[in-house]
C-alpha cells in the first residue's frame, strides 16, 4: 500500500504526541538516568525524522511550506548516526523547545489540506 505526504506528517503528529505522553511529568534527571525512556524517545524521534524525508521525497515543495521538515531529518540522522555520542539534555531541549512550534505548523497545514 502507498502511503502519501499528508500520512507521512500524520505520523510525524503521532509520534511527536507519544513523547509527550512518555514525557509527561517526568523531569529531565529522570529521563536521563531511564534508558527505557530515552530509548522511547530516541525511536520516536527517529520515525519523526524518517517520516519528515520520505514526505520531502514525496513532496519537494514541502520544503517551503514547512522547512523545519529539513530540521526534523537532522534530529533523525544525529539520533541514528550519532547514537554513540547522543547529549540527553540537547534531546530534552529539543522535544520540550524545538518540536513542539513544528509539530503545530504541521498540524494547521493538515487541517487546511482538509
Amino acid at each position: 500500500m502507498t502511503r502519501d505526504f499528508a500520512e507521512r506528517l500524520r505520523d510525524i503528529v503521532e509520534a511527536s504526541d507519544a513523547i509527550v505522553a512518555f514525557l509527561s511529568g517526568m523531569d529531565f534527571d529522570s529521563f536521563d538516568s531511564s534508558d527505557a525512556l530515552t530509548s522511547q524517545v530516541y525511536w520516536k524521534l527517529s520515525v519523526i525524522g524518517e517520516a519528515a524525508n520520505r514526505a520531502l521525497r514525496e513532496r519537494p515543495d514541502l520544503a517551503v511550506e514547512l522547512p523545519e521538515l529539513v530540521n526534523l531529518t537532522d534530529v533523525r540522522n544525529r539520533v541514528i548516526h550519532g547514537y554513540d555520542s547522543i547529549d540527553n539534555l540537547i534531546v530534552w531541549t529539543v522535544v520540550h523547545k524545538r518540536i513542539p512550534p513544528v509539530i503545530e505548523q504541521i498540524r494547521r497545514f493538515l487541517a487546511e489540506l482538509r
